[in-house]
């Protein structure tokens, strides 16, 4: 035979070999759609849309599929842009007491689904038998907002729902990122203080050239819509915690600038974001009373001072400089904030340390092993942590 001739066989022979594996992968990918229907929805980062005030806002009626490594969550926005069920603006005349929740990306819960997050239970808890009174507990947080942008929400948009108490989340870098102008790589309000008084500027907040969430990818894209890739790929995930431990592999580290907050002598740069955000504090404080409602504030431990083995290792993996490795810095300076301001102040480090010790034993944790948001656990135990304040709240002033 022929070198031509043989290569033509080879060549047909190959081309049998690959058309009988196509043909075989759309047979199994046709039986897993049939028999694995559940994410019939299609995969998207794209829940956010630009916006002239706030920078960006969660698209109302959007809905679909975020994949990550460690969840794959199914997100619903209801027609106001809010995380939940619809709430009308008009509140009840009577019997009626509204929480309405803000924050960032832990306020909003992408990384759980819906039934798993703390809003949501915080409403069934105090819905459950009581004195009469309903409750409705109201999600306002969007990924990626500061202090800056949740005031600007509530002023806009959050006080019409007329809340009883309202719930701000806090994180640790909401202080730095509250006088910055870019986040996320994307354009956002930023506050001056001008005479000590807040000046709003960089709005109306110039458009980004894409989408906020950025572009899908390949890889997004084939995890929704193949059953093989997301088998796979949940395989090779598995194989490689269990390689891996509980240890994360390396991340970029974090902008050191947003870390100034646990510096352990706070730097000129650091005292003017405090200052900024404590100026916002007070306004939201004072927008929240002229609405008649009440304004506390709730610190979100950050995931590594929780696990303090895990901060030993941001220091070492990244280099940290130990001028920045006070884990109890933040917690100061927003306690001073909050009594200077006459602000509640829900700190619930005790209960995570604790309880995320406690779980070590049964091989359980509070947030996720590669992403630093709150798992279903962790929710949990915040909406236990708000239903104890809101029923010593509802009780103290009952008397």
């Amino acid at each position: 035979m022929s070198r031509s001739a043989s290569v033509k066989r080879f060549t047909a022979n190959l081309c049998l070999v690959c058309a009988s594996l196509v043909f075989a992968l759309l047979i199994a990918e046709l039986v897993l759609h049939l028999t694995n229907p559940d994410r019939s929805l299609p995969v998207s980062t794209l829940f956010y849309e630009p916006d002239d005030l706030l920078g960006w806002r969660k698209i109302p009626n959007e809905e679909g599929v975020l994949i990550q490594p460690e969840y794959a969550v199914h997100k619903k926005i209801n027609s106001k842009g809010l995380r939940g069920r619809e709430y009308s603006y008009e509140k009840p005349s009577s019997g009626v007491f509204r929480v309405l929740c803000l924050g960032d990306s832990y306020c909003e819960g992408y990384a759980v689904e819906l039934r798993d997050l703390f809003t949501g239970k915080l409403e069934n808890l105090l819905n459950a038998p009581n004195d009469g009174t309903h409750y409705e507990v109201i999600n306002g947080g969007t990924g990626g907002y500061s202090t800056d942008q949740e005031l600007l929400f509530f002023e806009t948009e959050g006080k019409k729902y007329r809340p009883d108490l309202v719930i701000l989340l806090f994180y640790y870098n909401d202080v730095v990122v509250n006088t910055m102008a870019t986040y996320w790589d994307v354009q956002k309000p930023v506050f001056e203080l001008q005479g000590g008084k807040l000046q709003l500027t960089n709005v109306p907040v110039p458009k980004a050239t894409k989408r906020v969430a950025g572009a899908q990818s390949i890889a997004q894209w084939m995890s929704s819509n193949s059953r093989i890739y997301s088998s796979l790929a949940d395989i090779f995930g598995q194989m490689s915690r269990t390689w891996l431990g509980s240890a994360s592999p390396p991340k970029m580290p974090p902008s050191y600038r947003e870390f100034i907050v646990f510096q352990s002598s706070p730097s000129a740069d650091t005292q003017r974001a405090w200052e900024v955000t404590e100026a916002l504090l007070g306004r939201l404080k004072r927008d929240v009373a002229s609405t008649g409602g009440q304004l506390v504030v709730f610190r979100i431990p950050f995931k590594a001072t929780v696990y303090r083995e895990e901060f030993q290792s941001l220091i070492s993996r990244w280099h940290i400089p130990q001028e920045l490795c006070d884990p109890n810095r933040l917690r100061k300076d927003l306690t001073a904030v909050c009594r200077r301001l006459s602000i509640p102040l829900i700190d619930p480090q005790r209960r995570f340390e604790e309880l995320a010790e406690a779980s070590k034993a049964r091989g359980k944790r509070l947030y996720f092993v590669l992403d630093d948001h709150w798992n279903e656990e962790g929710n949990e135990l915040v909406a236990h942590i708000l239903h104890e304040y809101i029923v010593r709240l509802q009780s103290s002033e009952k008397k």
